[in-house]
């Protein structure tokens, strides 16, 4: 209806125990959307509920935005011992999203 699209989704099917490369924090899924798509991580944005989205994408570069829905009220509680602080904090994908349009502007 407004002009938004999904070019991918990226998953890891693989369960925590078996320490893949693309199971979040860490960032092969990042690195491979980037590539296969064309972009540049340094000019992206990570947006999750979770500190390990956070984390991944931090660790790619990319700006962090940590969603207080799903999880993410809960998960905001922690940010005081986490590794990677989020760039900005909002209510729901529409307020990251409205971050996300003032800080490329």
């Amino acid at each position: 209806k407004y002009g938004s699209w999904i070019d991918g989704i990226y998953y890891c099917p693989h369960i925590p125990e078996d320490k893949c490369a693309c199971r979040k924090p860490k960032n092969a899924l990042i690195k491979q959307a980037c590539d296969e798509m064309g972009l540049d991580s340094t000019v992206s944005f990570m947006v999750g509920d979770r500190e390990m989205d956070v984390e991944a994408g931090a660790i790619s570069g990319c700006q962090t935005v940590l969603v207080l829905s799903g999880c993410g009220e809960i998960e905001s509680k922690k940010t005081g011992n986490w590794s990677y602080k989020p760039d900005s904090v909002a209510s729901d994908l529409f307020q990251a999203t409205y971050w996300i349009l003032r800080e490329c502007s």
